[in-house]
């Protein structure tokens, strides 16, 4: 879907947000439920919820869901005191930025 493609973008170097809004025009422009706005569709797409259309600007997107933990986090949670947690903030590397669905991955594989 949606979500899945921005998570494709961003986890190319050179995804940009009007190429995961071109990407989602291109995908989705056979579902009722996308639409393609007339002006400014690099920008824009809407879809259709049950209570109406609802427009998203997609500007600055990839950004937003970089979703990294910064090092002081990452730290702060190799402390905790809960023995899952720990263990998984233990994989960390120091001083490195680390993108939350990475973790999120790891803990999918401890379950």
């Amino acid at each position: 879907g949606i979500l899945a493609k921005l998570n494709d973008v961003c986890a190319s170097n050179s995804g940009t947000d009007k190429a995961f809004t071109q990407g989602c025009h291109s995908e989705f422009k056979q579902s009722p439920d996308f639409v393609t706005p007339k002006m400014r569709a690099d920008e824009f797409f809407l879809v259709r919820h049950s209570a109406g259309e609802v427009k998203y600007c997609t500007v600055g997107w990839k950004e937003k869901n970089r979703d990294v933990l910064k090092d002081q986090l990452v730290q702060m949670l190799k402390l905790s005191g809960n023995p899952v947690v720990k263990s998984i903030y233990e994989m960390v590397p120091s001083s490195e930025n680390v993108p939350v669905r990475q973790l999120l991955t790891s803990v999918q594989f401890l379950q």
